[in-house]
């Protein structure tokens, strides 16, 4: 018995005293790094209802670690995606 127990217990050991790696998420490039950036052009136009009551007249300003992948105007502030689409 103790001739199975001993190899068994030393493989147990080893297998718990393995570190398990987990899998690397693939690094996430800057927008800068791949040319993909924002295209407020794609944002829907708004109706003259909508924007009326609107008491903004300048577009907000993007804070400058973020002006490389979002732009802004009056009506809206794009967001370029990694996929390199644009989100309003």
């Amino acid at each position: 018995m103790r001739g199975l127990c001993v190899p068994l217990m030393q493989t147990l050991g080893l297998l718990l005293a393995s570190p398990v790696q987990a899998a690397e998420p693939p690094p996430v490039r800057p927008a800068r790094a791949t040319g993909i950036v924002p295209s407020i052009a794609q944002c829907p136009r708004l109706t003259a209802e909508e924007t009326a009551d609107r008491a903004r007249k300048t577009a907000l300003t993007i804070p400058a670690q973020f002006r490389m992948i979002a732009r802004a105007n009056v009506n809206h502030i794009a967001v370029a995606t990694l996929s390199g689409g644009t989100i309003c």
